[in-house]
Formats: structure tokens, sequence, C-alpha cells
């Protein structure tokens, strides 16, 4: 369980942050237990948007909009997938 991979296309990245495309995606904060807080998403334009909240909070959001299943709410990187 240390590693795993989830996928958001760019339909579901749009969907998500509310962007027209998303170029990177950072996890910006975390909570003092390490687990995520804020993810950060950027668009080819350099628009940014950012959605926050509870780690398991955030890994649910995450399920709900991926392809995949991020098991733990310690996330320390995403990479977006282009295309879709």
């Amino acid at each position: 369980n240390i590693e795993w991979t989830a996928t958001l296309t760019q339909s579901q990245a749009r969907s998500f942050f509310g962007l027209p495309d998303v170029v990177s995606v950072t996890v910006s904060k975390t909570w003092e237990g390490g687990g995520m807080r804020e993810l950060k998403a950027t668009s080819s334009t350099g628009a940014t948007k950012t959605v926050t909240g509870k780690a398991d909070s955030m890994r649910t959001k995450l399920n709900n909009a991926a392809t995949g299943y991020v098991k733990a709410a310690w996330v320390k990187a995403i990479t977006p997938v282009f295309g879709g």
C-alpha cells in the first residue's frame, strides 16, 4: 500500500477543478500527520484552482473523480494524464 496509481483524465480533471484544462496538480498543503489538505491545479494558461478539505474527504473526492483507487490520504504527488 505504499504506492498506487489513480488517473484523472482531462475530462475528470476539468470537472474536479473547474478549469478548461489541467497541466499540473500539486499537493500544496498537508495536515500535520501528512495527509493531503490542499490540491492545486494549474491550466495551460496559468490559471489555478485549489481544492481543500480534510484528508479522508480529499481522498474520497479523488476516488469519486478518478479512474483507479486512492487507498490512503497521504498523497505526495499527482501526475496528470493528457487526453481524454
